[in-house]
């Protein structure tokens, strides 16, 4: 359906046309999209709905990346930037490309069968 949605809530038609015909993306709310570079990350930033509501995340001077601190240690956790270009994977019109001409067929000879008032069996 065209309201299907990820796990994540994402809506998979704006999914479908992202992959199809490519994006730049940037973000929504502050200066920077924050890229997560580990698993935790990820696992972080879908449990507090976002990589600026984790708690103890910092971002150090003049860097883009944001971390934590780690016995002491800086750990990355996510890589800042401005925006992101996704390029275009299609998979759909390259898809109805392929079928166009069995679809054609099928459809020509369901026409004929019809018109000839035979049941179409394809």
């Amino acid at each position: 359906p065209r309201n299907a949605k990820t796990d994540d809530g994402a809506q998979m038609v704006n999914i479908a046309a992202v992959h199809e015909f490519g994006a730049e993306m940037s973000a929504k709310r502050g200066k920077f999209l924050a890229i997560p570079i580990t698993r935790e990350a990820k696992r972080l930033q879908k449990e507090y709905g976002g990589a600026g509501n984790i708690p103890g995340l910092f971002r150090p001077k003049g860097k883009f990346v944001l971390g934590v601190s780690d016995g002491g240690n800086f750990k990355a956790m996510f890589v800042l930037v401005e925006r992101v270009t996704i390029p275009p994977r299609p998979f759909i019109e390259p898809a109805i490309e392929d079928s166009r001409k069995p679809i054609a067929g099928r459809f020509a000879a369901a026409l004929a069968n019809a018109l000839e008032d035979k049941r179409y069996v394809g």
